[in-house]
């Protein structure tokens, strides 16, 4: 299940690269600014070692767990049981990717939850969708990381 979901961050992470990327075209050619997350602007803040270490946590592992178990492991079987599977794929992605409320994010998470629930779905078990998760998120903050230590 780990290995599956290591193969599963690979596979979509291109797919949510370039939604990313085609959003930020659109608003950048619309001339509209794009505000950070406000979860990330807690990384863009100074603080000590102690209280950024509790926010990788946070954002590496604990939002991960809870977010697959919320929404892949609670949700999707729920929506599963009233409409068929697509549908409830879709809808779960769409919750997961507004629950995050940041509209310039909203299209790349969507593409991202898809892929989440099409792990869980696939595999049977949360851990490739948590495995994608923390993957995704550790690469998002080693990326802001590099930013800023640039």
């Amino acid at each position: 299940d780990i290995g599956f979901g290591i193969l599963g961050f690979f596979a979509i992470l291109p797919a949510v690269a370039c939604v990313a990327l085609l959003v930020h075209l659109f608003l950048w050619l619309l001339n509209m600014p794009v505000e950070t997350q406000p979860a990330i602007q807690i990384f863009l803040t100074e603080q000590t070692a102690g209280i950024l270490f509790f926010w990788l946590f946070l954002a590496v592992v604990l939002a991960p767990l809870v977010e697959e178990v919320l929404f892949r492991g609670i949700l999707l079987p729920v929506l599963t049981q009233k409409i068929k599977i697509l549908p409830a794929l879709a809808l779960t992605a769409l919750i997961f990717a507004a629950a995050h409320f940041h509209l310039p994010t909203l299209l790349p998470l969507f593409v991202l939850a898809l892929g989440l629930g099409l792990a869980y779905i696939l595999s049977g078990s949360l851990l490739p969708s948590i495995v994608m998760h923390v993957l995704f998120n550790a690469l998002n903050l080693l990326l802001l990381w590099s930013q800023i230590k640039l």
